[in-house]
């Protein structure tokens, strides 16, 4: 499990679409688009004026934009890498605002994970960047210090600030701008496959005795991999951070070696590995029990397994501290380019409105489409898996947006690989870690 990676198109899946298919949904999405077009959606020459109200400021205070009218014009370009189900979702919310607005226009362009970021990167400096890109959070300070995106703080109404989970809040805030707005809850999560476990284990020791009582008879239980995804969050167990709200070093002795501590006793949960596919492969083959695994994936472990095998699990209690195990959380995003054009900023601020409309948000958060995990609290999810994962990452523990990969993400893995594969006292291993950190200078200079 590597952290904020789509599924690897060579493993079977409903989340991720081929490079050979990647060209067939782009050059549909584009004959749909023409199609529109040449039934009355052409864009006319004549160049909307923009209200002063629809200035991106980092104002406290946020304003209410202006509605467009069915006159209204613009283009609004759309860059992302989803998945064929959600693909198709979206479109369909393109159609229910088209019908409203027939006069905008809309591209859609699908890149693969890996190249989304640096192609809007690119794009940006060539001055040719979309409208919208959606991408996860982790990429929001990249795009804010790169001066790319929008901060759409007096755009976002009282209501829409409401709707929104406080948690997802979180993911679009950084060094007090807004980043973006949420759209999706992302993150860590525990699945188990019915038919090879009947119950989720209540706590940890639990977890521990049918890994033990399977090892026995021959099986696997649980494939646990000891990444930054499952083993990050851990440190709330012990009222620790890694990260402060502005980047500093927050890790402390005796938290850290509470942490690692927590580590060391997760190993015995069965075989231990560090950001590999084996926990998966295992699990999508039908041979261990449980999977931590990230939320998105739940459309392609159901496939494999069949809907009916398919659990989500509560994380077990943690006995020595009464609390139990936590999910990391992230979002997937919608960042605003800051090229966009002026008479274009009406007519998007009004689509993006329209995503989080209820029946916008229904036809995303359909376990049959796309399955996102609505981040707007008034949307009903059907879906008992879904619901399990909605309120583990609503009481998860956010992503901090300082993280680094080099900085900070490697040393904390290191710690865990030290302690978990190589046998080291947690508290040798938790100083250790605390000197690496505080020897490197905190992202953004803090």
């Amino acid at each position: 499990m590597v952290l904020l990676k789509r599924p690897d198109p060579k493993q079977p899946s409903l989340n991720h679409i081929p490079g050979w298919m990647a060209i067939c949904v782009a050059l549909c999405l584009t004959l749909i688009g023409l199609s529109a077009c040449q039934s009355g959606s052409e864009v006319s020459n004549i160049p909307t004026e923009m209200p002063e109200s629809l200035t991106p400021t980092t104002a406290s205070t946020p304003t209410q934009i202006v509605e467009p009218t069915p006159a209204s014009t613009g283009e609004i370009i759309i860059w992302l890498d989803w998945a064929p189900e959600e693909m198709e979702a979206l479109q369909e919310i393109i159609q229910l605002f088209s019908h409203d607005n027939p006069t905008v226009d809309f591209s859609l362009s699908y890149y693969p994970t890996d190249d989304l970021l640096s192609a809007f990167e690119e794009a940006s400096r060539a001055g040719t960047p979309p409208t919208i890109m959606i991408g996860p959070s982790l990429w929001g300070p990249r795009l804010y210090e790169g001066e790319m995106i929008l901060d759409p703080s007096s755009m976002v109404n009282a209501e829409l600030e409401r709707r929104i989970h406080p948690t997802a809040w979180t993911q679009v805030t950084y060094d007090s701008h807004m980043l973006g707005l949420p759209l999706e809850f992302q993150g860590i999560v525990l699945f188990r496959n019915r038919s090879r476990a009947a119950e989720a284990p209540r706590t940890v020791e639990r977890w521990i005795d049918i890994g033990l009582n399977q090892h026995e008879s021959g099986q696997t239980a649980t494939v646990l991999d000891f990444g930054f995804g499952f083993s990050a969050p851990q440190i709330s167990i012990c009222d620790g951070s890694f990260i402060g709200p502005q980047g500093e070093i927050a890790l402390e002795l005796p938290q850290g070696i509470c942490w690692l501590e927590v580590m060391s006793d997760l190993r015995a949960v069965g075989p231990a590995v560090m950001n590999s596919d084996e926990d998966l492969s295992r699990f999508l083959a039908g041979e261990s029990a449980w999977l931590v695994e990230e939320s998105s994936r739940i459309g392609e472990l159901a496939h494999a397994l069949g809907i009916t095998n398919l659990k989500v699990d509560p994380w077990p209690l943690y006995e020595p501290a009464d609390r139990p195990l936590q999910s990391l959380v992230w979002t997937e995003n919608i960042y605003l380019s800051r090229g966009i054009q002026p008479q274009n900023l009406e007519v998007t601020w009004a689509f993006v409105q329209h995503i989080y409309s209820s029946e916008a948000q229904a036809r995303l958060s359909d376990f049959q489409g796309a399955a996102h995990i609505p981040v707007d609290t008034t949307v009903e999810i059907i879906d008992s898996n879904m619901v399990e994962i909605a309120s583990m990452l609503r009481s998860g523990v956010p992503l901090s947006l300082w993280i680094d990969s080099e900085d900070h993400i490697k040393p904390i893995e290191d710690a865990v690989e030290d302690v978990v594969f190589q046998g080291v006292e947690p508290d040798v291993a938790a100083l250790n870690l605390i000197d690496r950190m505080e020897q490197v200078q905190p992202p953004g200079g803090g």
